[in-house]
């Protein structure tokens, strides 16, 4: 739950401390979602099987927000996002980044 980290984060900052976030684009989702096997989606929990470089594969649960959510999460915590970028384009991404930072401080 966004509100539930968001939260955490703001109560381990001192005000004006500096925070770093890089969690999976929202933008991206579907280049992620298509990374997985046996993918399932129920309501916001997404589970699929993703294979690894080194042969073996791994059993996932991810929970799917909305960038508004973050960013809504963040703010009423006192968190201002200062800067976002994202990164790791890949084909099947259409030019978004697979993943996003936020940069920012707490109020």
């Amino acid at each position: 739950q966004p509100e539930r980290a968001a939260t955490e984060l703001s109560r381990v900052l001192k005000p004006g401390g500096h925070f770093l976030l890089v969690t999976a684009n929202p933008g991206a989702y579907d280049a992620w979602k298509d990374r997985y096997t046996d993918a399932r989606m129920e309501g916001r929990r997404f589970e699929g099987t993703v294979g690894l470089e080194d042969g073996t594969s791994l059993r996932e649960v991810l929970y799917l927000h909305s960038f508004e959510e973050i960013v809504t999460a963040l703010g009423s915590a006192g968190l201002e996002i200062q800067e976002t970028s994202t990164f790791r384009e890949t084909e099947k991404s259409r030019g978004q980044g697979l993943w996003i930072l936020l940069q920012g401080q707490k109020r």
